[in-house]
């Protein structure tokens, strides 16, 4: 069965949302506990009562993390369960009861001492596999995530997923500001505001947090491409050279060597020719994988509605610049 095949009927659905984490109690006679952890992966929605009883249900698709069978493996009794958390009916009760806060923080430790204590009799990828718990972000939860992204114009994108708000402005905080007010308005609280950078790894949030302060404090009047073609180093630099910030701002600002080095080739220099500046720059590697990147864009003539003779010299020296490029991919390989 695959995990999108797998839904449970909630009893407290109103307080249910996607992104809420789960533990699944086998309950009833013979071997009882937890055999289940994992993330809703939908809101509650109604469908047909699964007793035959014609009642309401409400179900929430799962995604789960951990499947255990407690025929052949073992599980976290209802005993021991009852012993470390006593606040909790865990014997009983209707499926889909919410847990308090400060017991849900008990019953996590528990369950990862259980998983630690007995990671060698589960087969991986068959019992046990990885979840990306930054995709699973819950309106339950204490610490809210907003996401950043910088639109064609260079305008600063935000939103937040579980409460479906959304926000854009000239600047990070600003966004941040007018977002966390529009939680507010709907919770009537102020969750701790986390700031991620879409498609950026979670190792460096942080630099590529101080490149787009940068660029939106320097930025020209020019557009930005989209971003989906640079790995992170790559969009980084284009960054910081499209709003010419200088190596001795990034120094100051202690930016990898690396970084600086990409940006300083990137700077052309008033008496190179076209090809003459992508020669020189692509001596450093990220320059020239972006350079690749960019001039492939450059080349693609399809939005135009006509090419005058300017535009035919242009295109001719892009692409000789491309051919280039590519030569030296075939020298490395």
């Amino acid at each position: 069965m695959e995990n999108n095949d797998l839904n449970w009927a909630v009893w407290e659905h109103e307080d249910a949302c996607c992104g809420d984490r789960f533990f699944m109690v086998r309950c009833g006679e013979g071997k009882t506990g937890i055999c289940m952890s994992g993330y809703f992966a939908s809101d509650p929605y109604k469908e047909e009562d699964w007793s035959g009883e014609g009642r309401d249900v409400f179900y929430v698709d799962l995604d789960p993390e951990v499947m255990i069978h407690p025929d052949y493996c073992p599980i976290l009794s209802t005993e021991e369960l009852c012993q470390a958390i006593p606040g909790f009916d865990w014997a009983g009760g209707h499926s889909g009861r919410l847990l308090e806060a400060n017991l849900a923080e008990q019953l996590e430790v528990l369950w990862k001492k259980f998983l630690d204590n007995h990671d060698d009799i589960f087969v991986t990828w068959a019992t046990k596999q990885e979840i990306d718990q930054s995709y699973y972000t819950s309106k339950n939860d204490e610490k809210q995530i907003i996401i950043i992204s910088l639109s064609d114009d260079g305008e600063v994108l935000g939103y937040n997923e579980p409460f479906e708000v959304e926000a854009k402005g000239d600047d990070v905080e600003s966004v941040k500001s007018q977002l966390t007010e529009l939680i507010y308005q709907k919770t009537e609280k102020r969750p701790e505001i986390q700031i991620n950078y879409r498609y950026i790894e979670e190792e460096n949030q942080e630099l590529f947090g101080k490149a787009v302060k940068l660029f939106l404090e320097n930025k020209k009047a020019s557009n930005i491409k989209d971003n989906l073609f640079f790995e992170t180093e790559e969009f980084i630099v284009y960054l910081l050279s499209k709003a010419t910030v200088s190596s001795k701002v990034l120094k100051e600002q202690n930016f990898p060597k690396t970084i600086i080095d990409a940006v300083e080739a990137m700077e052309r220099k008033p008496e190179e020719s076209f090809l003459q500046y992508i020669e020189r720059a692509a001596q450093n590697e990220i320059a020239k994988e972006m350079l690749e990147n960019l001039v492939r864009v450059a080349l693609d003539i399809r939005s135009l509605k006509k090419i005058d003779e300017n535009m035919v010299k242009t295109l001719n020296e892009k692409l000789a610049a491309l051919h280039y490029l590519e030569s030296l991919n075939v020298i490395e390989e």
